[in-house]
């Protein structure tokens, strides 16, 4: 794996010499098996040891159950180098994200509710390429059966709904533990017909139980029961990362891959020797550490000279930046940015397509500019959309204001 590694950065600084400089980005997605303040010292120095083999820069969890726990993971498994964003408590247990602060910066964290766990949103700017990055983690409803297919499908669509409010050319990943057992459910038809995203791997088919798909399979690297969690081998692909594609190109060749499972262990738990994925210690931190694989993905993106940020630092058309808290209640935080000097308009509208308030109406000068939205007794609960007009162009975000 390092002499891989080593190949791997042979070969960027070759696309660096004939292209231009490259940064390269390690994202991983790992299920962390209800991670809390209270896990024994074993299970720390496992993540502790899968993590630093897999080296990061962006690290998405699922289940984790509070924010002592998210400071756990941080002080004990991660270092000084990670930013944690702020621990989201919705139902159940929730999603976490680190990043390495060299690389990126945090815009906004946004959750939307579905009727079982709230889907994350995470807003970075790649720091050497000035690109934004929406992440997206999912822990959607397990076990087999069609309603809890139909459950899984519920909440895709809440995301597709979310997505389809954002402009086309959109940077996005969706990660997380997608409990699905075959490319037919609906939950996975809808994100690979959206328009929005597509799966790297290109691998639809029956994942359940299935040898063709060994090489696949995220759950469980038990084959014994332990600890909790699943257990009985290596048996389903339930961790994904799927892209826009506009990151199609950004994606390395072969760094999509299922850390540890070399495609020998279906039905089998993951330290069973020989694995030729890993060493055998991490093959034991992989079993120790939770009832999932991590799922990673490699990405490069263009690094920006100061002089080519400078030319492009005010945007060519009107933009939100960000709309912090959404949910929000009693208040949000709305800043958006203009090109040049212009007429500006920020309404407010029902899902009826009516205008229910203007929160500014004037002429502005270029650059961004603040305001905060208190609907307060004016507005019932619900979805409304911002429209921000200036110069003949309009965009619109969607915002859900809590009663």
């Amino acid at each position: 794996m390092k002499s891989f590694r080593l190949i791997i950065a042979i070969g960027l600084l070759w696309i660096s010499f004939l292209f231009g400089a490259v940064d390269t980005v390690r994202v991983v997605t790992y299920n962390v098996l209800k991670f809390s303040e209270t896990v024994s010292q074993d299970r720390l120095d496992a993540l502790h040891a899968v993590l630093q083999y897999i080296e990061p820069d962006l690290v998405c969890l699922q289940e984790m159950t509070s924010a002592k726990a998210l400071e756990l993971f941080q002080t004990a498994i991660l270092d000084g180098t990670y930013q944690a964003v702020p621990f989201h408590d919705g139902p159940d247990t929730d999603n976490a994200l680190f990043f390495h602060r060299s690389k990126f910066r945090l815009i906004e964290a946004n959750y939307l509710p579905t009727d079982l766990r709230d889907i994350a949103e995470y807003i970075l700017e790649h720091r050497a390429s000035g690109e934004v990055l929406r992440v997206y983690s999912v822990h959607l409803k397990a076990s087999q059966g069609s309603d809890n297919e139909n459950r899984r499908a519920q909440e895709i669509q809440v995301l597709l709904d979310h997505l389809s409010t954002l402009p086309a050319e959109t940077n996005i990943l969706l990660v997380g533990d997608f409990n699905l057992y075959s490319a037919s459910e609906g939950a996975y038809q809808k994100i690979i017909s959206s328009g929005y995203l597509i799966d790297p791997l290109k691998a639809a088919g029956n994942w359940h139980n299935n040898p063709s798909y060994a090489y696949l399979h995220t759950q469980s690297p038990r084959a014994e029961q332990f600890g909790g969690g699943s257990y009985g081998g290596l048996d389903d692909r339930f961790d994904f990362i799927f892209i826009s594609d506009d990151l199609t190109d950004n994606l390395l060749a072969g760094s999509y891959h299922s850390v540890g499972n070399d495609g020998s262990h279906f039905n089998l738990s993951i330290n069973v020797q020989p694995n030729t994925a890993v060493p055998a210690d991490i093959a034991n931190a992989l079993y120790y550490g939770s009832d999932h694989l991590p799922v990673t993905a490699q990405f490069t993106f263009d690094v920006v000279t100061n002089l080519e940020k400078q030319a492009a630092f005010f945007p060519q058309s009107p933009r939100f930046v960000s709309i912090y808290p959404n949910p929000f209640n009693p208040s949000t935080r709305i800043v958006y940015e203009l090109p040049t000097a212009s007429e500006v308009r920020l309404d407010v509208f029902n899902l009826l397509g009516q205008r229910v308030s203007v929160l500014f109406s004037g002429k502005q000068a270029p650059g961004q500019h603040t305001l905060n939205f208190s609907p307060g007794t004016e507005l019932p609960g619900g979805i409304y959309f911002l429209r921000l007009s200036s110069n003949g162009f309009q965009t619109v975000r969607k915002i859900i204001y809590l009663r």
